[in-house]
């Protein structure tokens, strides 16, 4: 199941789970998606991550990705910005929750950042990525921007963040 999301371009997706006595198997992606976006899957990353850590916000510049986000166990809030100028829905946030348990993923057009804080201990997102990593395009805006203004949940420990990450300049 596919869900418009507030962002332009973005979208909230439902993976496919079946399970039995053996085990269970999710459906990450489909052909027929793929095609739809326009994405063609040049990378694929997990990232493991233990409670408070807090991962964001990245993006590349001038060769952005698309990316699709989902989580194989534990839980985060995710969150992706639309940084494309000319958009309607510029500098505009949003956050959701991805789990093990709610199957969801989320798609970032590229042109997004995205970021997320892991809210249980191993945690881990897959990325499927359209776009390849180029360590030159690397870019980032800090988590706590002001012109932003994004509302993280307080889990009532201090977020464990990179020196990169913290070294992130603001938009302004």
């Amino acid at each position: 199941m596919i869900e418009i999301l507030p962002l332009e371009g973005a979208l909230k997706l439902s993976q496919f789970f079946a399970s039995d006595e053996r085990g269970g198997i999710l459906k990450a992606a489909e052909a027929e998606l793929l095609e739809r976006l326009g994405f063609s899957i040049t990378e694929v990353l997990f990232s493991t991550n233990r409670k408070g850590a807090l991962r964001g916000m990245h993006y590349q510049d001038p060769s952005p990705q698309a990316k699709i986000v989902f989580c194989i166990s534990g839980r985060v809030f995710d969150v992706i910005a639309d940084l494309r100028p000319g958009s309607r829905t510029h500098r505009k946030w949003l956050g959701i929750e991805l789990s093990k348990e709610n199957r969801t993923g989320i798609y970032a057009p590229k042109g997004f950042a995205h970021g997320f804080l892991s809210l249980e201990e191993n945690s881990t997102l897959a990325y499927l990525i359209d776009g390849k990593v180029e360590p030159e395009s690397e870019r980032g805006i800090r988590y706590d921007d002001p012109a932003l203004g994004i509302a993280w949940p307080v889990l009532g420990i201090k977020p464990v963040l990179s020196k990169r990450d913290r070294g992130f300049a603001l938009l302004e």
